[in-house]
């Protein structure tokens, strides 16, 4: 059985649970994978390499405590819950809310770079930041 290589690029990494949150050129599944005499070819030897953040910008939380009902996001303390609630992320599972809280509380502006490639982040940033938190904050206080 041959496989051709578009293939073989899909199924890299398949079983990584979240996958969506990992680059392809951090994945490495080697063809064969020899440890001493033991063979950890195929799944057994996949590796992912570490995701190096540089350019941290803290102020960017607080770009968000200055929108309404942005000061809430100090209250989140990531139970996800946001984003079981969030019809969005039912529909888009690249969408997370609760994923998009951490990286702005952390500060992670290369992260919020790459997601704003998705067609919907703009508006369902809003979204969360209207409806999501306040409906938690309600629950919370």
């Amino acid at each position: 059985m041959t496989e051709n290589k578009e293939e073989k690029k899909e199924r890299k990494g398949q079983y990584i649970i979240e996958r969506e949150y990992i680059e392809d050129e951090r994945i490495i599944e080697p063809e064969k994978l020899d440890l001493g005499g033991v063979d950890a070819s195929g799944r057994w030897g996949l590796i992912i390499l570490p995701r190096v953040i540089t350019d941290f910008d803290h102020s960017l939380v607080e770009e968000v405590k200055k929108l309404p009902r942005g000061k809430h996001i100090e209250n989140c303390w990531q139970c996800g819950l946001c984003t079981a609630v969030c019809p969005i992320a039912h529909k888009e599972p690249r969408f997370n809310p609760r994923y998009f809280i951490y990286i702005v509380k952390m500060g992670y502006k290369s992260e919020i770079n790459k997601l704003k490639g998705l067609f919907i982040f703009a508006k369902a940033v809003v979204y969360v930041l209207k409806h999501v938190l306040s409906m938690l904050t309600q629950l919370v206080l």
